[in-house]
C-alpha cells in the first residue's frame, strides 16, 4: 500500500497528474500481465545441437583399394534393401567406377559412394580393426583408393581424439588444454 501511495505521489506531482484510479489501473495490468505469463506453458530454449564434423580417414587407413568393416550396431546404407547388421564382416571393394560391398565374398551391393549411418545410437563400426563412431560416406580416390570420410559429432570426436593425442594420466589441466586446442 504505500509503495502504491508514494507512487500516486510521484506521478501526481511530477508527471502531470495521473490520477490514483490511472494508478491502480496500471498496477492492476501489471498483475493481470504477470499471471497469465505464469499460466503459459514454460517454453525451454533449446540448447544448439552439437555441431558436427567431418573427417577423412587416411592416417591410419593408408590408401586401400579394399577395405573391411564390422559394425557393432545396425547400420542403415544407400543401397536398396542393404543394411550392415550387428557384429558381421563387410567388405569394401573398388571394381572400376564403383565401390562393391561383399560379405562372405558374396556381393550384396554396389555404388559410386556409399553412406552408412547407424539405427540407433552412435555406432560404433569398425574399419580395418580400428573403431569409429558416427556416420560414414566411402568414396573412390583418384579412381582406385576407398576413402571413407566419418560425420561425427564434435564432442564424440574430441573424447577420441584428446586421449589418442596425450595420455590420460597426464594433469587434467593439461587435457582441458588439449581439448581446447583441438576444438
Amino acid at each position: 500500500i504505500m509503495d502504491g501511495i508514494l507512487l500516486f505521489r510521484y506521478f501526481s506531482k511530477f508527471r502531470g497528474g495521473y490520477s490514483m484510479k490511472k494508478v491502480r489501473y496500471g498496477m492492476w495490468m501489471f498483475v493481470i500481465l504477470v499471471l497469465m505469463l505464469s499460466l503459459l506453458p514454460e517454453t525451454f530454449v533449446k540448447a544448439a545441437a552439437d555441431p558436427f564434423i567431418k573427417v577423412k580417414l587416411k592416417g591410419y587407413l593408408g590408401n586401400k583399394s579394399e577395405i573391411t568393416v564390422e559394425p557393432e550396431v545396425t547400420y542403415t546404407t544407400n543401397l536398396a534393401n542393404v543394411k550392415l547388421e550387428s557384429n558381421k564382416k563387410y567388405t569394401l571393394r573398388v571394381s572400376g567406377t564403383d565401390l562393391v560391398v561383399l560379405t562372405d565374398s558374396k556381393e550384396v551391393g554396389k555404388a559410386s559412394e556409399i553412406e552408412v549411418k547407424p539405427e540407433t545410437g552412435n555406432g560404433p563400426l569398425s574399419i580395418n580393426g580400428r573403431t569409429y563412431l558416427g556416420s560414414f560416406r566411402f568414396i573412390i580416390e583418384d579412381g582406385k583408393f576407398i576413402r571413407p570420410f566419418n560425420s561425427i559429432g564434435l564432442e564424440d570426436y574430441l573424447k577420441g581424439v584428446v586421449p589418442a593425442e596425450m595420455p590420460a594420466l597426464w594433469n587434467q589441466e593439461a587435457l582441458k588444454a588439449q581439448a581446447v586446442a583441438a576444438r
